[in-house]
């Protein structure tokens, strides 16, 4: 997850880069002609959108996250340590979840996906798939 989100950040990060030193070199270059102008711009601006698109996608991934990280405490949260049976069930889980990871870890995504369907955890597969 983190080098995904690192690896996003450095890709983001350059394109932005990028495209501010076009505008510098656009806005320094004294002899353009409106043609020039026009196609440079528009180029710009198929850039930003294409940027956009990909902040919007790593927004939405992040989001994901987000929510199943809080369904996780959540969860934690509501294990008593004192009841041995909630620890056992959630001892359970927990090694689905490892199950889960391991798989889809060693791309055996179809059967990973099986696997989820029948522990009832689709919910989470997705956290291993980032």
């Amino acid at each position: 997850m983190e080098l995904a989100f690192k690896g996003s950040k450095k890709t983001i990060e350059k394109e932005m880069s990028s495209i501010l030193n076009s505008i510098i070199a656009l806005k320094k270059e004294p002899h353009l002609t409106k043609t020039q102008t026009t196609t440079s711009i528009n180029s710009l601006i198929t850039r930003l959108k294409t940027l956009k698109r990909k902040l919007d996608e790593n927004y939405h991934e992040e989001d994901e996250i987000y929510e199943c990280c809080k369904k996780r405490l959540l969860k934690l949260s509501t294990v008593d340590v004192q009841n041995k049976e909630n620890v056992v069930d959630y001892q359970a889980s927990r090694v689905k979840q490892l199950i889960l990871e391991h798989l889809v870890r060693n791309d055996y995504l179809d059967t990973a996906k099986a696997v989820s369907k029948e522990y009832g955890m689709e919910v989470i597969l997705p956290i291993f798939l980032n």
